[in-house]
């Protein structure tokens, strides 16, 4: 089963990658093994091969196949049917969870009686399923099963015919015997470790479809503030900087705030920094802070936000603006009521680009933000803001040792970016960066950041993307990362799993906790801080599609 998912997910890229006979197992096989995530993905994607688009018909959605597409009768073909044959039973039995006894979940012979006794028992794991209303007929009448839920709270409304009982399955493993009539179960989803203490998206239904590079920063008075991009796609230049905020007191996160653009009146001091011309996007085919005026107004992505709340509580949202890595520069933005509003954009020094992903530290009056560049190979730098004069001081980009790659025993160089900040015991400051090594890269500074050693591996793995750490006011240092180290000879490795690591000296990490686990990717390029009650926050990408935030203590995997 494991090598059938990874065939899917490696050479099918998330579609079915089997013949016809194999298709009437697939869904149930998947979802029978412990991989319902997987025949969600493929019941779902609407990409050829797979149930929601037939290569004959053209891009046919697997619901008018369902519901039978009067304007084109030839949809529902004898080959469709048999396609459609195990997704309509995997989707009552997996989906609704409605299922007729069979002699595994029986206890006497008068069960085993078709649909006298019924079983309810819908997957619930599949995270990116929030709602489902199903009914089947059965002998005895109308058998019903509809709930919703969020990542952490399901409401499940289920009608049991007469002369008929059911044994219903909630989401911690319980299960009760019940007879005919009509239920509501309001009740807990359970996290998948003790330590998770609050599991849920920032939020459920966005005016963009993808989001990514999530930061967070917490208050004083406890609350939260996140910020990430969103747009259509990553580099698309409707794509902007959003911001959620979840009071300390409340169980869900605000509406998404646009908090920051990439729009440039044509021919102004901060476009022609930016490299706007005649020939950049116009500002009307995404969002706009505030309202156009009657003047040329152009756009470009925005990239990489990176929050940072200072003593006197305010905030700083530091992010990029171009068209490509290559061609950012970096702005900022400052709030002082919680993020509900923010200032007018503020252009860093040219070719400054900010913290690039991770949150900066401060050192005095110091902030000390990690940097890179990916222009002629990847390179690390330090960019350093007084708070007092407001002038910044670029250090680097610093040199790199060598790797051994352990497959050809030949030294390559090595490339790193996106530094996290950690403050070790002794006074120095030390990096950890993504690379195109297998492994975390870091270096050392003993001087508050104005001067660093060479940058080496570490024995933590590294599948090419993004992680962040946080030193703790104990001592002791988290890392948020992916727990896969990138094959040599492919250019990186899947964003799954996402972990929590500790080290008590910054050299030493033991895994402590995993956070996402499914072969669906990706989870990725996570931030992480610790909150005023102890308590770890954090948020990272779900799929590109969704921003997920986690709450963990972590007294409690000792």
């Amino acid at each position: 089963m494991k090598n059938l998912v990874n065939n899917i997910m490696t050479v099918g890229n998330g579609h079915v990658t089997c013949g016809v006979i194999g298709i009437s197992w697939l869904l149930r096989g998947l979802s029978d093994n412990g991989f319902s995530d997987v025949a969600w993905l493929l019941a779902t994607n609407n990409t050829y091969p797979s149930w929601g688009y037939m290569a004959d018909n053209g891009a046919t959605t697997i619901w008018e196949l369902w519901n039978g597409d009067k304007a084109n009768p030839e949809m529902n073909s004898g080959n469709h049917v048999m396609l459609l044959g195990d997704l309509l039973t995997w989707c009552y039995q997996y989906i609704a969870g409605i299922r007729q006894t069979s002699t595994a979940y029986a206890s006497s012979a008068t069960d085993e009686t078709a649909y006298r006794h019924l079983v309810l028992k819908p997957s619930f794991d599949i995270q990116d399923c929030f709602q489902v209303d199903a009914s089947y007929r059965t002998p005895y009448g109308l058998v019903e099963s509809r709930w919703k839920k969020t990542l952490q709270q399901l409401h499940w409304e289920v009608a049991i015919p007469a002369n008929t009982t059911a044994d219903i399955y909630f989401p911690d493993g319980t299960k009760k015997n019940i007879g005919s009539g009509r239920y509501v179960y309001d009740c807990k989803i359970p996290t998948t470790s003790p330590a998770i203490l609050e599991d849920e998206f920032l939020y459920e239904n966005a005016s963009f479809p993808e989001a990514h590079a999530s930061t967070i920063t917490e208050q004083k008075n406890g609350d939260l503030v996140a910020a990430y991009f969103g747009g259509t796609k990553e580099r698309n230049p409707d794509v902007c900087i959003w911001v959620s905020r979840k009071k300390k007191s409340s169980n869900t996160w605000d509406k998404p705030i646009l908090a920051g653009d990439g729009v440039f009146e044509l021919g102004s001091e901060q476009g022609n920094m930016c490299g706007v011309n005649e020939k950049t996007t116009d500002a009307s085919v995404g969002p706009v802070i505030g309202q156009f005026s009657g003047k040329t107004m152009k756009r470009k992505a925005c990239w990489n936000p990176v929050l940072f709340t200072l003593p006197n509580g305010e905030i700083l949202l530091f992010y990029k603006v171009g068209l490509s890595v290559s061609d950012w520069q970096g702005c900022m933005v400052q709030t002082t009521d919680g993020g509900k509003t923010w200032s007018k954009r503020e252009m860093l020094p040219k070719g400054y680009l900010g913290p690039v992903k991770n949150k900066p530290i401060l050192m005095g009056r110091k902030l000390i933000c990690g940097s890179s560049t990916e222009v002629g190979g990847w390179k690390f730098h330090v960019e350093i803001l007084d708070l007092d004069t407001k002038q910044w001081k670029y250090v680097g980009p610093v040199a790199a040792d060598s790797a051994l790659a352990t497959t050809s025993q030949k030294r390559a160089p090595i490339d790193c970016i996106q530094p996290s900040l950690l403050k070790l015991k002794d006074g120095r400051i030390k990096v950890l960066m993504r690379t195109r090594n297998g492994r975390l890269a870091a270096s050392y500074s003993s001087d508050g950041g104005y001067t660093w050693t060479p940058v080496t591996l570490t024995d933590v793995p590294n599948n090419q993307s993004g992680t962040d750490a946080v030193t703790l006011r104990d001592g002791r240092h988290v890392l948020i990362y992916n727990d896969f180290e990138t094959i040599m000879g492919t250019p990186k490795g899947p964003r799954t799993p996402l972990s929590i690591a500790v080290s008590d000296d910054g050299d030493n990490w033991r895994h402590v906790l995993t956070l996402e686990d499914s072969p669906i990717s990706q989870y990725s390029y996570p931030a992480i801080i610790e909150g005023r009650d102890g308590m770890l926050h954090c948020v990272y990408t779900w799929r590109r599609q969704r921003i997920v935030y986690k709450k963990i203590d972590l007294d409690l995997l000792r």
